[in-house]
């Protein structure tokens, strides 16, 4: 076929039928292959958008032609093939009826040079292969199988598409400031700023980095310049990454007092672990991570629950592919023989009736040095609240005429709404902050909402509204408040005895689980017998003489 066919071929069929135009089946002929030349035009006038032409020569294949495109002049390779469908239901038997049809399948667009005649003869040689018997009879739908194996394709590169990197999981929680998993929402600002610190610290980025509660108590990053280092304020999360991307920024110095890194640690982030594709995570890797040096206890399990966090993350946000389980659910932190931590002493300890009278005249005592911290050590002695939660409090929370104060769910640790009772204790040290805040001193703090305000408050910005209700308005520790306490009276404790000192003392008086339970929030009674319910090693001897002289008194 060495020029453009523009003549029609006349079959030798029914002269009623349509002229029939043929092409060759080779390269050379169907790209000189000029359809525009034809008539587009049906029998009764109207013009067609496409036309098909048989192809024909030696090498031809039975029901391919070639598909033109009247606008775009494109041609592709169609293949028709029989099938059968459901025509309906013998009136009879019930049975479905068939009836066998003819349909058309693009095998692809003829471009010279990538898909010609070689191509095309594959492609259709491998749908023949799996859907025509030896006798060439069609007895699969090779439409349906193509279909069914496109999506699956599609489906594999759109996941391919969704693929993240830990660093790309990192970076996206910092930006969405710590998307809660078990509920809409975010974490709180303690529980952000404890995952920050193996997922992106040990870093300056993170000098740059501040948490704070909203109302909601939903945790928000704030972002500030550190001047010790001359970095100026990022804008958002993204210029943070940008200022210090992956392995820059490495805090290495182990003598500064605020910014060291004494046991030369790197971020989850800067290190090479962080360009494994979340869904190749596996438990091994993880693991060898976390032991790969030497760390304490606390560390091991930080890291597993930051792995934890991004990986759950992850996988709601359809970034982890298939049903894949956790990888740190098989990882297992062994605890030591022996506790480092030097509170840990305080675990099984309480303080007894004598010491909390003594710690109280102290607090009395040291009053006017430590303001406001002095009344909050005072609420935790008399309601065995913790300390996160107290310094949580709000003066709007005080509801004087129902005679309680109204701690809702986003500031408990059990994130259930709960409710402490004014007492006549209780209300003695809300009263003694009320006089407080009438000191002329001390009058700016009742623009501030927080019951425990900070001492470090800045007054040229307590107009500013999202300062005065953000975290550096309300007081934060009252560490040094304790430490002058402890050196008053040389007892030796912590203010977290306080919880456990009100409930060992609670179930000594009150004899029931339940009704402890109802003062201290706990959801659960069992809690109570196992964390909480303390004894000291006076009432330990108290009992034991007890059930010596009752039980083996045979003894002389």
């Amino acid at each position: 076929m060495g020029k453009e066919i523009k003549t029609a071929k006349t079959n030798t069929q029914s002269v009623q039928e349509d002229e029939r135009i043929f092409c060759t089946f080779t390269d050379y002929a169907i790209e000189r292959f000029k359809p525009s030349a034809f008539e587009w035009k049906t029998k009764d006038g109207k013009q067609r958008d496409r036309r098909a032409y048989p192809l024909t020569g030696s090498n031809k294949i039975k029901g391919l032609r070639l598909n033109c495109f009247r606008a775009t002049g494109k041609k592709y390779f169609q293949l028709m093939y029989t099938t059968k469908r459901v025509n309906g239901q013998d009136l009879e038997t019930g049975e479905d009826v068939f009836k066998y049809i003819s349909l058309p399948l693009t095998i692809g667009e003829f471009m010279p040079g990538k898909f010609g005649v070689k191509e095309c003869r594959e492609k259709v040689s491998e749908i023949l292969k799996e859907h025509t018997d030896d006798k060439g009879k069609w007895i699969k739908d090779p439409k349906a199988y193509i279909k069914k194996r496109e999506k699956k394709i599609f489906d594999k590169e759109e996941i391919k598409l969704k693929q993240k990197s830990l660093r790309n999981v990192i970076e996206f929680a910092v930006r969405a400031d710590f998307p809660s998993i078990k509920k809409d929402g975010r974490l709180v600002a303690t529980t952000m700023k404890e995952l920050t610190l193996p997922g992106l610290g040990y870093n300056k980025r993170t000098l740059l980095m501040k948490f704070s509660d909203d109302k909601k108590g939903f945790g928000k990053i704030f972002y500030q310049g550190n001047q010790y280092y001359g970095i100026a304020k990022p804008e958002n999360a993204d210029d943070l990454f940008n200022k210090f991307p992956p392995g820059q920024g490495i805090v290495s110095s182990k003598k500064l007092s605020k910014h060291k890194n004494k046991s030369d640690e790197v971020s989850i982030y800067d290190d090479p672990i962080g360009l494994n594709i979340m869904e190749n995570l596996s438990s091994q890797l993880l693991r060898n991570y976390i032991f790969a040096k030497e760390r304490s206890y606390s560390k091991k399990r930080n890291l597993r629950r930051a792995f934890k966090y991004f990986w759950n993350l992850a996988n709601n946000k359809g970034w982890i592919s298939g049903d894949l389980k956790d990888p740190t659910d098989n990882i297992d932190i062994p605890l030591p023989d022996k506790v480092e931590y030097s509170g840990a002493r305080f675990n099984n300890r309480r303080f007894t009736p004598d010491q909390i009278k003594a710690i109280w005249n102290a607090l009395i005592k040291n009053s006017d040095k430590h303001p406001f911290s002095t009344e909050a050590i005072m609420l935790m002695i008399l309601t065995g609240k913790r300390k996160p939660e107290l310094l949580k409090i709000q003066k709007d929370y005080i509801s004087y005429n129902d005679g309680v104060i109204v701690m809702p769910h986003f500031i408990m640790k059990t994130k259930k709404d709960h409710e402490i009772t004014i007492t006549e204790p209780v209300k003695w040290v809300l009263n003694k902050i009320k006089e407080r805040l009438k000191e002329p001193r001390y009058q700016k703090y009742n623009f501030v909402p927080w019951l425990f305000p900070s001492t470090k408050t800045k007054t040229s910005k307590l107009y500013d509204q999202e300062y005065i209700n953000g975290n550096g308005t309300r007081l934060q520790d009252i560490r040094d408040c304790w430490l002058d306490v402890v050196k008053e009276t040389g007892i030796d404790g912590a203010p977290k005895m306080f919880r456990k000192t009100f409930i060992s003392l609670g179930m000594i008086h009150l004899k029931e689980h339940w009704k402890v339970q109802m003062l201290s929030g706990h959801t659960q009674s069992s809690t109570i017998d196992v964390s909480y319910n303390k004894s000291t090693r006076e009432q330990q001897k108290e009992y034991a003489d007890e059930v010596a002289d009752k039980v083996f008194n045979f003894i002389k």
